[in-house]
């Protein structure tokens, strides 16, 4: 990568660590261009380069999120374990990150109340928890009888739904939420359990 291109890539993070941050201390409506502009120290028009509106920058801002969250799905190290084991990886992984960030719980509202052109919340998640399925199947180890879009969006929606009650709850302690994710999930997908 060019010196060039890092400068780019650089900047983009700025923006998009401005705009999280004004995104979830003013919401979408009181947040403007300008603010994340000043606040990423870039130009007006350098957003506008790289975004075509504010829903647009949303939308990088959501992407980026869920792009956070597949990555760890993906870990190597995570795949090599052995099931069940494999599935408290997972959720542990995806409740450090949303845990990380304090700006998440007001991100992921805004996720759901947005209308943003070419983008459906959850749906990069719900291809990287397909293809994990669709892989671990393949090997032998998960049921087949059910389709893997249908584990997918049925696991992303207990994990999403896990993160709300956190997060209405005020509950820091992940733990118990992830061992009942993965005693679930070994119940419903194990091979030997079905």
């Amino acid at each position: 990568m060019g010196k060039r291109e890092e400068n780019r890539q650089k900047r983009d993070q700025e923006i998009l660590k401005a705009a999280t941050t004004l995104f979830a201390e003013k919401g979408f409506d009181l947040t403007r261009i300008e603010d994340v502009a000043e606040l990423a120290r870039v130009s007006v028009g350098t957003i506008y380069l790289r975004y075509k509106n504010k829903s647009d920058l949303l939308k990088g801002v959501l992407t980026q999120f869920e792009q956070r969250f597949v990555n760890a799905m993906n870990h190597e190290a995570i795949h090599q374990a052995p099931y069940p084991e494999r599935f408290a990886n997972i959720f542990t992984a995806i409740m450090k990150i949303a845990g990380e960030s304090r700006e998440f719980p007001a991100i992921m509202q805004l996720a759901h109340h947005a209308q943003i052109e070419d983008w459906v919340p959850g749906e990069a998640v719900r291809g990287a928890i397909r293809r994990i399925v669709q892989n671990s199947q393949h090997e032998g180890e998960l049921r087949e009888d059910v389709p893997a879009t249908h584990i997918a969006a049925a696991a992303h929606g207990m994990v999403e739904g896990v993160m709300r009650h956190m997060m209405t709850n005020n509950d820091h302690d992940p733990a118990p939420y992830i061992h009942t994710l993965t005693d679930a999930s070994a119940r419903w997908l194990m091979r030997d359990a079905a």
